[in-house]
């Protein structure tokens, strides 16, 4: 539905922030109540509620409850992802745990150590090199669910990282699922895990340009700012960094390489709500859309109540 203006849309937006948010007048499920009990704070209780409905199979309610509030996010797209208030990925899931966590890194190490005996030069990239320089000690960003790593894209190279992944199966717990043509995945195949953890591998070929290389992605159109390497700073003139207590490659550069790929501001810390590489370094703003996904002018009130309920210094107003 259509505004007369937007006052009449930020009244009713509010009102409904104001119903999902607040307690429900009436117990509607003895879990949701236990749930709820224990998160009194409203990202909580938001987070434990909408795990709550994904876990039922309440689909409509949650998806209605998802667009209650309409908060726009940087997500990808897909059902109620871009309405959600808070990630639709953390919603569902809790932090990455202890165990997981040392499942994760086995994982890298295996994949690191066969690599290197394949002779494929190899760097962590994207969230898992913000981790590597960012965190304090170095390691996964432990709410996100995924690892990044690259390579050059030139012969005979896809062929050994292929042969690589598929040699890790069996009892390391590592399942291939195979090559998109655009990247190379493996997955933590646990059955005691919540959801699954990835390992992406992703090839970087060369480009003529002021920057070297671009992720090879053939069936998707990258924007310009996707070129964010030199090709001095990888391939045979990686680094060494820690991550994770262990020693790994990354590349030359790799603070100026994230400024370039997410902002400025990328080495302030700031919480991933949800797993898409366009979130994961920058600060970003909250705005609002009608029913038919018009975008409408931000509640200033609004923002800087979810921004200061996310740590955030200050809101802003940019994206």
């Amino acid at each position: 539905a259509f505004f007369a203006d937007t006052a009449e849309f930020e009244q009713r937006v509010q009102g409904e922030a104001a119903r999902v948010l607040e307690p429900e007048a009436e117990a509607e499920a003895e879990d949701r109540d236990a749930a709820e009990a224990v998160a009194p704070d409203l990202e909580e209780r938001v987070r434990k509620r909408a795990y709550f409905l994904w876990e039922a199979g309440s689909t409509d309610e949650y998806k209605n409850y998802c667009d209650a509030l309409q908060v726009e996010r940087d997500m990808l797209p897909g059902g109620c992802r871009e309405a959600v208030p808070i990630g639709h990925e953390d919603w569902k899931y809790d932090l990455i745990t202890e165990g997981e966590l040392t499942m994760f890194n086995n994982l890298l190490v295996l994949i690191k150590e066969e690599l290197n005996k394949e002779k494929v030069s190899w760097w962590l990239t994207d969230g898992t090199l913000i981790g590597a320089m960012r965190n304090k000690p170095p390691g996964q960003v432990r709410w996100d669910d995924d690892m990044d790593i690259g390579f050059i894209h030139e012969a005979g190279n896809d062929h050994r990282v292929e042969h690589v992944l598929k040699k890790l199966g069996g009892e390391n717990k590592i399942e291939w699922t195979g090559n998109y043509d655009d990247f190379f995945q493996v997955r933590l195949a646990d059955k005691d895990f919540k959801k699954e953890y990835y390992l992406d591998i992703f090839p970087f070929v060369k480009k003529n340009g002021p920057k070297g290389l671009a992720c090879y992605f053939p069936h998707d159109k990258w924007p310009a700012d996707r070129y964010y390497y030199f090709a001095s700073e990888v391939g045979p003139n990686v680094e060494n960094c820690a991550f994770n207590g262990e020693t790994m490659s990354c590349p030359k550069n790799p603070i100026d390489i994230l400024k370039r790929q997410y902002s400025a501001d990328v080495m302030e810390e700031v919480q991933v709500w949800g797993h898409t590489g366009a979130n994961i370094g920058k600060k970003f703003t909250f705005s609002l859309k009608d029913d038919v996904n018009r975008h409408m002018a931000t509640l200033p009130a609004l923002n800087e109540q979810l921004w200061a309920r996310l740590a955030f210094s200050e809101p802003k107003t940019e994206t």
